[in-house]
Formats: structure tokens, sequence, C-alpha cells
């Protein structure tokens, strides 16, 4: 299932069988240089990203992704990422 706007959109995933599975995400563009998502999974990962265009060749990404089944986990995880094209 898809739900698309001009300004986010958002999907649901799941499967069945043995190994059923089940993920839901969204994106959200914030205005015409940035944007935000995230996406929650069956075995309780949550991860977020935020994307902002700072110039016409140049991006910065930051994300974030943690076990919201157990918060006490000592190994989420945090990235940052720049893009020159």
């Amino acid at each position: 299932m898809d739900v698309v706007s001009s300004t986010s959109s958002a999907a649901a995933l799941a499967s069945s069988g043995p190994a059923a599975a089940f993920a839901f995400g969204a994106t959200c563009k914030l205005d015409g240089s940035s944007s935000v998502a995230g996406k929650l999974n069956q075995s309780g990962s949550l991860a977020a990203l935020y994307k902002q265009s700072l110039a016409s060749n140049f991006t910065l990404v930051a994300c974030s992704e943690l076990n919201v089944t157990n918060l006490n986990d000592p190994k989420p995880k945090f990235g940052l990422g720049l893009t020159f094209e």
C-alpha cells in the first residue's frame, strides 16, 4: 500500500509464511531543500533520516537507527554524510 502526496509519502510492506515480516516507512518533504524519512520493522528497528541540500551540488544527510524494543541497547547507529556532485 502506498500513499503519496506532493510533500509526503508512506508505504507498508508485509509478508506471511514461516518468516513473516512487516515494515512501515514514510517520507516528508519539509521545503524545497530538506526532507525527513523514517522506517519501523517487525523486529523493532526504527530508522530516521534528515536530508538537507545546501547548494545545487552539495547535500548533507544525518541518520540514526535504534532498537525500540530495547532502548538500553548499547549499539544504536548514527551516521553523517556529505555528497558533492
